[in-house]
């Protein structure tokens, strides 16, 4: 990140390139260096910096003060990022939490308003997102179970405090829930407080063109047509947000209930890695498929394959009379038949049992070479569990179209799935890297 300049607007003689003055606080802040990406336009950059003390009596300033991390925004740049920023920052005073990352506070640049700058915690953070794009075996495979329970418990632990308030977050995707490298301790964050890994190469995004009703699109760039991984908070909300002007919506729009949905939307990407999605209502399907089945397939190409076959099932007529009486001879003569089948040969096995077979050495060998392939991982794959059964079903109860039926995070978290999560040790030692923060 060499190419990162301090001087972020036009300075005066009283602050310099790299010292930044917070007029409403008193208070001066150096920057030491940059340190990462608030999002990956690269627009947003997150610095390390002082908080100098102020002056002692002989006008000197002491050289040590307290380390933070600072955010500059660009407010022509990145307008929607700063807007968040500001409501982040009045949200933030009134929440805190154990797994909420605080914001400290915020400052227009004293030489140059289009610069704003967030003040945050000094911590070594990265965001899940981030991470597991980093890593070669969970970028595309997603991340093992029962670390996504470990970090959806956080989240939630979070989320619940966030509710209990009144407020409602509204940002919650996998960039927004970080890891700390010391201590152990996964957080919920609201302004993105966690840099991006600049080394991590995440899939070529498309020209986003947004729909004029709410809704989101995009044009092919290079063969790529799936919508922007950095804009699934515009593709990825709740329905009753996006869908508003639907007549059984007009009642509810953003709510608690919309961030347990973003919650669920963030269990998708933690387990199957980069999701793939062509356009917003590919996504309802996918949701509706999970919620109504309780059946989420190994990987994404399957979960897809699993939505295909639910829509067609989904739009077939009722059966007759007649029908369900030809169906239920065909399943009796069929099992019948199995069972037919099924004694012959444990007869015909029980006759090769009482005779004598000398096989050959090389008979052997390729007797043994001969294994079923169900279950095992192809050559250079990732072999991957199934989902268990809780998992499922707490995913498709977040997922549910209906923001009434979807549970509480308080309710949420009373379940055994998240109650016996795994420490947050225990993920770092599965997923992170020697040096993920360096």
């Amino acid at each position: 990140m060499s190419n990162i300049r301090f001087n972020l607007g036009p300075t005066n003689n009283q602050v310099s390139d790299h010292i930044f003055y917070d007029i409403h606080n008193n208070r001066r802040y150096e920057l030491i260096q940059p340190i990462g990406y608030w999002d990956y336009n690269n627009n947003t950059t997150l610095y390390k910096a002082t908080l100098l003390p102020p002056p002692n009596r002989l006008g000197l300033i002491n050289p040590t003060g307290a380390v933070v991390n600072i955010k500059a925004c660009n407010k022509l740049l990145e307008p929607q990022w700063y807007e968040f920023a500001l409501e982040d920052v009045a949200r933030s005073n009134r929440v805190r939490h154990a797994n909420i990352l605080p914001v400290l506070g915020s400052f227009d640049d004293a030489t140059n308003d289009d610069i704003f700058f967030l003040v945050l915690p000094e911590s070594q953070t990265i965001n899940l997102r981030s991470l597991m794009f980093s890593l070669e075996t969970f970028k595309d495979s997603g991340l093992p179970e029962d670390c996504i329970v470990i970090a959806l418990r956080s989240a939630l632990l979070g989320l619940a405090h966030i509710h209990s308030k009144g407020e409602i977050h509204r940002q919650i995707t996998g960039s927004n829930i970080v890891v700390y490298k010391i201590p152990d301790t996964i957080m919920l964050t609201f302004a993105g407080s966690a840099h991006v890994r600049t080394d991590v190469t995440h899939r070529p995004d498309p020209i986003y063109v947004p729909d004029p009703n709410g809704a989101s699109g995009s044009q092919s760039v290079e063969g790529f047509e799936f919508l922007p991984y950095r804009d699934i908070l515009k593709w990825g909300r709740a329905p009753e947000v996006v869908e508003a002007d639907q007549e059984k919506y007009k009642t509810f729009g953003d709510s608690e209930k919309s961030d347990i949905w973003l919650i669920g939307i963030t269990a998708l990407e933690f387990a199957y890695g980069d999701i793939r999605i062509f356009e917003r209502r590919e996504l309802l399907d996918i949701a509706r498929c999970i919620s109504v089945t309780r059946k989420m397939a190994t990987t994404w190409d399957d979960l897809v394959q699993q939505t295909e076959e639910f829509k067609v099932e989904s739009v077939k007529p009722p059966k007759g009379t007649r029908q369900k009486i030809e169906e239920a001879t065909v399943n009796f003569l069929t099992s019948r038949l199995a069972k037919f089948v099924a004694i012959t040969r444990e007869t015909k096995k029980q006759m090769m049992g009482n005779m004598a077979i000398v096989k050959s050495s090389e008979g052997k060998e390729k007797e043994g070479e001969v294994k079923s392939s169900k279950g095992k991982e192809k050559v250079g794959e990732v072999h991957k569990e199934p989902f268990s059964e809780r998992f499922v079903k707490l995913v498709a109860k977040c997922l549910n179209d209906d923001p009434d039926k979807r549970p509480s995070a308080k309710k949420l978290l009373k379940c055994k799935l998240l109650k016996r999560a795994r420490t947050v040790r225990y993920l770092k030692e599965v997923v992170m890297d020697p040096s993920p923060l360096s």
